[in-house]
């Protein structure tokens, strides 16, 4: 649906005194929720409409998932008029459409595989280490590559809890756990006994 009809279908449902500038300005902040959250849009490519301009642009959710734009505009209209009891009923209805849209799109668009959205520049959108190994030429599954992230090991001392601190410091971080009894600080993996 385009920015009007939402606008239009939401002052037929609930009319109100607030402008479609106003109105837009309130849908921009679910369309940036959704290209930063969902979509994982860098914030320079985060697009935003002007009503003036843009009122004939379709925004990214089509239905049955438009319920999020019309439940958040109806709650930005009781919080404007000072019904805050409707305003919460409201924002609960949009979370709960809002999850189910995010529920289905992560459903659907495999982060690896580029095959859903692209942003206004062309360049993919939901990315992830994963997405980027597949793009400079890995092949196999998300778990596969998880399986492959593995360094050469440390040196493999015996320790006791004491004895890392004064062998180490305590700059030294944990930063994996492996086995039972193992562990890898600063790069290197110990076994305990």
């Amino acid at each position: 649906m385009t920015l009007k009809q939402i606008i239009d279908l939401v002052d037929t449902m609930r009319p109100n005194d607030f402008s479609a500038e106003v109105k837009t300005q309130w849908l921009n902040d679910v369309e940036t929720m959704i290209q930063a959250e969902v979509l994982l849009f860098a914030p320079e490519d985060v697009i935003t409409y002007d009503y003036s301009v843009d009122s004939n642009c379709e925004l990214l959710i089509d239905k049955p998932y438009e319920k999020v734009y019309v439940t958040y505009l109806q709650a930005m209209i009781e919080m404007g008029n000072g019904e805050y009891d409707r305003y919460e009923n409201e924002m609960k209805l949009f979370n709960s459409f809002y999850i189910s849209f995010r529920k289905w799109f992560t459903d659907h668009y495999d982060p690896g595989t580029y095959g859903g959205y692209r942003n206004s520049r062309g360049f993919p959108v939901y990315i992830s280490a994963y997405a980027i190994a597949v793009e400079n030429g890995f092949k196999g599954s998300i778990k596969q590559w998880l399986c492959s992230l593995k360094g050469d090991p440390g040196s493999v001392v015996r320790i006791g809890d004491d004895w890392l601190y004064d062998q180490f410091g305590i700059d030294e971080h944990v930063v994996g756990i492996g086995k039972i009894g193992q562990m890898v600080v600063g790069g290197k993996q110990y076994a305990g006994s």
